[in-house]
């Protein structure tokens, strides 16, 4: 491994576990009072006992949503600026933001301190029958730790397994390629783990009126998160540049 591809492992941080629990960490201001719960179905019928659709979550008060969505993080917790996508993996927009931007993100902002990156899931499951066992296969690996690399990979592979009317078999061959445990990959991805995480990060996109990928917002501290307007590494860098100046 080079260097820098060490440097860049070491920044990553574990997402489950580790990641933003409590919504003004991050999107500070966002009032969440008095949304009305979108109803989601479980669908699992093609691809064995894997859940493939958002799951009904019932009626959630705010700190249930709160508790059940949260992002993947990546960088230092503590960093004063918070750069969010919102993202689909089926998504080319999001897969182009990922091989053009992010890297830029992750060496400019993440790795010098300025900002840490957090990626939450919003599998537009109307237009991409794939992209919610997506998310679900990206946090299964993330259950060995391997959850930023699968992640890329998923970006990187996307046109291989985008169209598959089965992508199980590419999914688990991604886990396996990357030297996870291949058994206990397929045992999460055939299962409806972590399902309830991306029907409430699905949801909480919802409530934040997102409805369109990627979408990247950035926030200080507790401070109001700030929609961009649109996904270009010279806009994020101008925004994370006012925030750290104080600016609005």
């Amino acid at each position: 491994m080079s260097s820098r591809a060490r440097q860049r492992k070491e920044m990553r941080q574990k997402p489950t576990g580790g990641g933003v629990k409590r919504l003004y960490l991050i999107l500070g201001g966002v009032a969440l009072i008095g949304v009305v719960a979108a109803v989601y179905t479980t669908g699992s019928t093609v691809f064995s006992s894997a859940v493939t659709e958002p799951v009904d979550l019932g009626d959630l008060s705010d700190e249930e949503l709160v508790n059940l969505a949260y992002g993947s993080e990546m960088g230092d917790p503590d960093a004063a600026i918070s750069v969010v996508e919102f993202g689909d993996y089926q998504c080319p927009g999001c897969a182009m933001f990922a091989a053009g931007v992010k890297p830029l993100i992750e060496l400019n902002l993440v790795g010098t301190g300025r900002a840490k990156f957090v990626f939450y899931d919003l599998p537009l499951v109307g237009i991409h029958s794939n992209s919610f066992l997506a998310s679900r296969a990206s946090h299964c690996a993330g259950d060995q730790d391997g959850y930023w690399e699968y992640h890329t990979t998923l970006f990187d592979n996307q046109f291989s397994w985008a169209a598959s009317g089965d992508p199980v078999g590419n999914f688990v061959g991604y886990a396996r390629a990357l030297g996870l445990d291949d058994d206990a990959f397929r045992d999460c991805l055939n299962s409806d783990r972590h399902a309830d995480r991306v029907s409430a990060n699905l949801r909480l996109a919802s409530a934040l009126s997102l409805t369109s990928t990627p979408s990247v917002l950035v926030s200080r501290g507790s401070g109001a998160a700030r929609r961009l307007p649109d996904t270009s590494y010279n806009t994020i860098e101008n925004a994370v540049e006012q925030l750290t100046e104080g600016e609005p």
